[in-house]
């Protein structure tokens, strides 16, 4: 997954679908006949890090960003530019948490004109996976999904004054929120103990 991320940083974001894939495989629980890696192991707490602040699913919360993504405004001879980014090892709130919690914590809660999504890690990463073509296609997946992938799903900007401003669409916070997971899943020390033995 290291490489897929690697490749997915230089500009390949046709990884993303290979990275959430491997993610779900790791850490998506299933039946009998499917369980995932951890399940497997029995290693459902397994302390993985998160980067991810808390966020608690009430009714009266109809929008809160977990902050697994950055952004920045920077002006240049070209004008004003904006730029979406996994936070990586900037995130100013680190933790760890049992691996069945850490896939369940919600990281996004959004509210439009189709209704209030609330978003967890498995949101992200099964939407990627099976909606974007990973290993298992679902033939319906959430509308959720679609607010989470689509430009301006959940951020739109204004660009310009008040009375005279255009409003900009950004793309691919589904992505950047599923390549800071990697970060995490990648930088969890007992997860990476469980796979190598070098790292005890």
């Amino acid at each position: 997954m290291a490489k897929r991320c690697r490749e997915f940083d230089n500009g390949d974001l046709g990884e993303a679908v290979d990275i959430a894939t491997r993610l779900r495989v790791i850490f998506n629980p299933g039946g009998k006949s499917a369980l995932s890696i951890l399940q497997s192991l029995d290693a459902q707490k397994l302390p993985l890090l998160s980067s991810c602040e808390p966020i608690e699913d009430t009714p009266n919360i109809i929008e809160a960003n977990g902050q697994l993504y950055s952004q920045t405004f920077a002006k240049d001879d070209d004008g004003l530019r904006y730029e979406l980014r996994p936070k990586f090892g900037g995130s100013s709130y680190i933790v760890t948490m049992p691996a069945s919690r850490w896939w369940e914590q919600i990281v996004e809660i959004v509210t439009d004109e189709t209704g209030r999504h609330v978003y967890r890690r498995k949101d992200v990463v099964n939407g990627i996976a099976n909606k974007d073509g990973g290993a298992h296609v679902a033939e319906v997946l959430p509308a959720a999904y679609d607010v989470l992938s689509k430009p301006g799903g959940i951020i739109t900007l204004t660009i310009g004054t008040e009375d005279d401003g255009r409003e900009v669409p950004i793309e691919g916070v589904h992505l950047a929120m599923l390549r800071q997971i990697a970060y995490e899943v990648l930088n969890s020390r007992a997860l990476l103990a469980l796979s190598d033995p070098k790292e005890r």
